[in-house]
């Protein structure tokens, strides 16, 4: 059991569908269930069920007496029906895909619930975004076992590749580009945006180190991250470019660069403070000490 695995695993967008479907209608026998989402005579069930399935096994959806489907308990205060927009759903994904429970076997080949896009987009956020450019599986292997060897490797066959992509951008770590042609663009922008309010809590300005510390805990892919740190313990060092001490990595520099350019948030650099290093292109792109939330949030 995985979630790259499109043929097996199912989509997130028929995900959304069956999601959508519960919140507006509430729990219904999983036979209404698909055949409202997927009815036979427009096209095949099988993904649907798939899907159900899948989801059920991740403890997202759940199924209770007489085959009934619902949204687990421990999720379905977080989706109303004013509230289950794409933004609402991939939220409430992030924290299915992310929990203890679903990454335990964090570094087996099969079976692994969620562990598998969890290491993968982990490694990914490792890598220098501006000099890395994952147009194929093939280029993303080469890089990957290099680094990582074939053992803990998260793409080892071109099945993963097309889910990785689906499944990342939905939640907010990238999007596909069109140049080069297949390029996918490592940006974890849209992550963090969702998580601001949760990080700052009641405040509304942190110590920089402070906000990439509950950045890491929210969104644990992330620099320092739970995830993150064991992906980055198991590359080889010869073959990767890790940040210095004091800097933030080119991935999240990016989202938080962004952020700022977009007024979700503000980068000061004070004097007599810690300061961090953001990272561009091969060079320090500015340094700041402070993350004040913006407008809007």
């Amino acid at each position: 059991m995985s979630i790259l695995n499109r043929p097996s695993d199912g989509l997130f967008n028929v995900l959304i569908t069956l999601v959508r479907c519960l919140v507006t209608y509430g729990p219904m026998p999983a036979e209404k269930l698909i055949n409202l989402c997927a009815p036979p005579s427009v096209c095949d069930q099988a993904r649907a069920n798939q899907t159900m399935t899948r989801w059920i096994e991740l403890g997202f959806l759940a199924k209770g007496d007489a085959n009934e489907i619902a949204l687990a308990d421990e999720y379905s205060g977080s989706l109303t029906k004013k509230s289950h927009s794409n933004q609402a759903i991939a939220g409430v994904l992030r924290e299915v895909v992310f929990s203890e429970s679903n990454n335990k076997r964090f570094w087996d080949e099969e079976k692994n619930r969620s562990a598998d896009f969890t290491r993968a987009v982990s490694w990914m956020l490792a890598q220098d975004v501006y000099g890395f450019q994952p147009t194929s599986h093939e280029t993303v292997q080469e890089v990957e076992f290099s680094q990582l060897g074939k053992k803990v490797a998260a793409f080892t066959t071109d099945v993963r590749w097309p889910g990785f992509k689906s499944w990342a951008s939905f939640l907010g770590f990238g999007s596909s580009g069109r140049h080069p042609s297949g390029l996918f663009v490592v940006d974890p922008t849209t992550a963090i945006r969702d998580v601001l309010t949760t990080v700052f809590s009641d405040k509304k300005e942190l110590p920089l180190t402070t906000f990439i510390s509950g950045l890491a805990e929210a969104l644990p892919v992330l620099d320092g991250g739970t995830y993150r740190m064991k992906v980055e313990k198991k590359i080889d060092r010869k073959r990767w470019d890790a940040p210095g001490k004091n800097e933030v990595s080119s991935s999240l520099s990016r989202g938080l660069l962004r952020l700022h350019e977009w007024e979700s948030i503000r980068l000061e650099d004070r004097a007599d403070a810690e300061k961090m290093s953001l990272l561009g292109c091969k060079a320090i792109v500015r340094t700041a000490s402070h993350v004040v939330l913006g407008k809007g949030n």
